[in-house]
């Protein structure tokens, strides 16, 4: 899924995103029904996992060229639904 991004009403860059599948995330925000999304697939280890029902961002990783997790960034206050 390609998306573009604009700034200035001209396109600033590209990202090649891809839906990986989806997931039940739980996170200090609650537990949320999600796609798992990569930047450039699973193997470039940057992911996000975006909300079914809303399109948040509820988490969001990235992984160094060694493999191991540099960043993780949670949901922390928003309602789950539930």
């Amino acid at each position: 899924m390609p998306f573009m991004v604009r700034r200035d009403g001209a396109y600033a860059f590209f990202l090649d995103l891809e839906v990986l599948g989806s997931e039940t995330i739980t996170v200090p925000a609650g537990t949320f029904e999600c796609w798992k999304v990569g930047l450039d697939g699973e193997k470039s280890g940057h992911l996000l996992w975006a909300d079914k029902r809303t399109g948040w961002i509820v988490l969001r990783s990235g992984t160094g060229w060694d493999g191991q997790v540099r960043y993780r960034q949670e949901l922390v206050y928003g309602d789950s639904g539930d």
